[in-house]
């Protein structure tokens, strides 16, 4: 007589937690990615460069330790790398010099805080979920599934966001106003340097003039 055993239902706050650790460390690559880009910026490079880590270090934490504290650690992080996003796109961020006015909004930067928002969504369903008596439970068939397409989607998402050139000139060309032109000829006729190049002085140029900023 043949017996059939099948596999033990999959917790779906486990699943959560891996959603969340994938979601994280994706976004970790494209923050760390994007420092070669600023350089010469060590402030902005030095954020790029704790925010990778912090997400990376999250990830592999929670998967090891899906424990209440970290998971709301890893919540309360992606919030702020959301809020801190925002900000630059709105108000800019007065507090880091150079970054004082709005920048532009680009497209590695809307994939690595979907990325912060997906990261934030898992952590705030998996809170509910546990709470007694709220565990659901799916088939491990049904998990697998739900694995591999959160793998495939993050990989569709983050593949295009590492490898998409950024264009400063552009960048830089949609900040000048149009009536630029005029200032600029003007500051020649006079012996002057033109608008928007680095003056006599050295002064050094902003830095959402210079680059797209990425968050």
């Amino acid at each position: 007589m043949t017996t059939h055993t099948h596999p033990a239902p999959t917790d779906l706050r486990r699943l959560l937690v891996v959603t969340a650790a994938v979601f994280a460390f994706a976004g970790g690559l494209i923050h760390l990615a994007v420092i070669r880009q600023h350089f010469d910026f060590p402030i902005v490079a030095g954020g790029f460069a704790f925010i990778g880590i912090a997400q990376g270090t999250f990830a592999l934490t929670v998967l090891r330790y899906p424990i209440r504290l970290i998971v709301a650690l890893g919540g309360i992080l992606h919030t702020a790398i959301a809020g801190i996003w925002i900000l630059s796109r709105t108000t800019g961020l007065t507090f880091l010099p150079g970054a004082e006015e709005p920048a532009l909004v680009g497209v590695v930067d809307i994939v690595a805080n979907t990325f912060s928002v997906g990261a934030i969504g898992a952590v705030i369903i998996w809170k509910v979920l546990n709470q007694p008596p709220n565990a659901v439970f799916v088939s491990s068939r049904v998990a697998r599934s739900m694995v591999t397409v959160l793998l495939a989607g993050s990989l569709v998402l983050i593949v295009p966001a590492l490898f998409t050139p950024h264009d400063r000139a552009s960048h830089a060309l949609s900040e000048v106003p149009a009536h630029s032109d005029v200032h600029q000829h003007e500051a020649e006729t006079a012996g002057q340097a033109p608008a928007g190049q680095i003056g006599t002085q050295g002064e050094r140029p902003s830095f959402h003039a210079t680059r797209e900023v990425v968050a």
